[in-house]
């Protein structure tokens, strides 16, 4: 078992117990803010620092950092990477200064342009909320810059770990005395206060490893020029990506009480997944294939690019099935609690379904992604991705104007499988033909395909009479639903000779 094998396979099961905390987290929270308006405030908001940094450009260094520091630290040139550290820390303190001192003085200005649907009592208590929330912007943006350093000089685990301490801090918070009489405040003071604690236990690591932190005179030297150039050839694609990113609250805003809540419940469920894959995958993939590159070793290359996407997709898909089959059971099962009442259940229900299948898509653009940046196709990446996310733009608007608030996830699914589709295409210029690995994803389709007509039919004529809707019973029907589609798939895909699971128990096993 090669080392990346084993950075994957831990990283997994660390990631996977996270993640599990993480749920557990998020339905403490949901139980108690349901579908409401101050649940939409509250989604809303927090999102918005991580929107800011991306769409000021913050945030292009972090997969350049992850490949140039990289390539420095395999070459031996540590002392370049760690004098380019410094500057890019006072670089990035400057500028998040700056930033957080303009977004609190314009706050009103922002949330109006930014969630235009909210109005009165909504739009003011948002307001005075996002006093605690914006000024997480300057935190995030150092936590995001030290996560992907960490990552360069091979130290995968931490990074993953701490930010369970957020986490930590909602949990408490929610059993403190509410402050004004509502939870909203406790929670927002939380992430404050825990991303605080983060980015203390992640700048005391990287000074363990080596790292300076000065202020001093910024020096352009070397490392920090091609950085920054690097994250100048991104910047247009990061853009368009916020952009896009933002129409989906900005239109999801006009559909009422509930429509930006129910949104990011729908994407919390398949959000574990999306983690694990890019806590695990992603990170790790940009450095080694970085390294890869660096010694021009473009067969090893190829072969790890392709055997990580066909074995994600290959693990995706009977999941994509349950979550199709027994949409509303699982939400039910994980939600159904507390001020989250069957009504939320329904609203939650339609964005839902395009979630799951999005999870295919997601992997067909995230893995391509790092050979993009790994083999240092800046250029490239950024003219595809900013014309497909400026299109996923015009689907936002198009698609909810028809069809309501849950098109933001059907256009999800079609803008990044748009996306996904374009950088393999392109990809063959880095690494070669893709004939067979295409071969091997439509018979892997196909045997889902046929699953999920399997699971339909036992669903309609065996267990449907067996479902009601208290804990017990959905918990055995979706366990005992998961345990039939792995069968399923297992023997389908193994006579079809599409079957990667012995690669992948091996890797987990070992």
């Amino acid at each position: 078992m090669n080392k990346t094998s084993k950075v994957f396979s831990r990283l997994f099961l660390i990631v996977l117990f996270i993640k599990v905390f993480d749920v557990f987290k998020n339905l403490v929270i949901a139980s108690i803010l349901g579908v409401s308006s101050n649940a939409d405030i509250y989604t809303a908001l927090i999102s918005i620092p991580d929107s800011l940094i991306v769409i000021l450009g913050l945030d292009t260094i972090r997969g350049v950092v992850n490949s140039e520091y990289a390539h420095f630290n395999t070459i031996g040139k540590k002392e370049e990477m760690w004098r380019s550290f410094n500057n890019l820390f006072n670089i990035l303190f400057i500028i998040s200064v700056i930033v957080v001192s303009a977004i609190l003085l314009f706050n009103e200005f922002i949330i109006g342009l930014l969630l235009p649907g909210f109005g009165g009592i909504k739009k003011d208590k948002a307001v005075e909320i996002s006093y605690i929330i914006f000024p997480i912007l300057f935190l995030k943006v150092f936590i995001g810059y030290f996560h992907s350093v960490y990552n360069a000089v091979k130290n995968f685990y931490f990074p993953v770990i701490a930010p369970v301490v957020v986490g930590i801090a909602l949990l408490v918070s929610i059993l403190l005395p509410y402050y004004n009489n509502d939870v909203i405040y406790n929670l927002s003071f939380a992430n404050l206060a825990g991303n605080f604690i983060l980015f203390v236990l992640m700048t005391g690591g990287l000074i363990k490893l080596g790292a300076v932190l000065k202020f001093k005179k910024i020096k352009f030297d070397e490392v920090t020029i091609k950085v920054l150039k690097g994250s100048l050839s991104i910047l247009l694609l990061v853009i368009c990506n916020q952009l896009y990113l933002f129409s989906k609250n900005y239109f999801a805003s006009y559909y009422g009480e509930g429509a930006i809540s129910s949104l990011h419940y729908s994407g919390t469920i398949t959000s574990v997944f999306v983690s694990i894959i890019f806590a695990t995958f992603f990170t790790v993939l940009i450095s080694d294939l970085s390294s890869i590159f660096s010694n021009e070793q473009k067969a090893k290359a190829r072969k790890l690019f392709l055997n990580t996407l066909t074995i994600l997709i290959f693990t995706v898909l009977p999941v994509i099935v349950l979550f199709i089959s027994y949409a509303e059971e699982i939400l039910s099962l994980v939600y159904l609690r507390g001020n989250f009442s069957k009504a939320g259940i329904e609203m939650t229900l339609k964005p839902f379904y395009w979630d799951a299948i999005a999870l295919f898509t997601f992997i067909l653009y995230i893995i391509p992604t790092t050979l993009f940046l790994a083999k240092k196709e800046y250029s490239l990446l950024t003219k595809i991705g900013s014309i497909v996310y400026l299109s996923g733009i015009l689907l936002n608007y198009l698609l909810t104007d028809y069809f309501g608030y849950y098109a933001i996830s059907m256009a999800g699914f079609i803008t990044t499988g748009i996306y996904g589709t374009t950088l393999l295409f392109y990809s063959r210029k880095i690494i070669g033909r893709l004939g067979e690995f295409f071969r091997n994803i439509a018979l892997m389709i196909l045997c889902g395909s046929v699953t999920l007509a399997v699971i339909w039919l036992l669903k309609q004529y065996i267990f449907s009479q067996h479902i009601s809707f208290d804990f017990q019973s959905l918990l055995f029907i979706i366990l005992t639903n998961s345990l039939i589609t792995a069968i399923i798939y297992f023997i389908l895909t193994y006579f079809l000779k599409v079957n990667f699971s012995s690669e992948l128990l091996k890797s987990i096993r070992k």
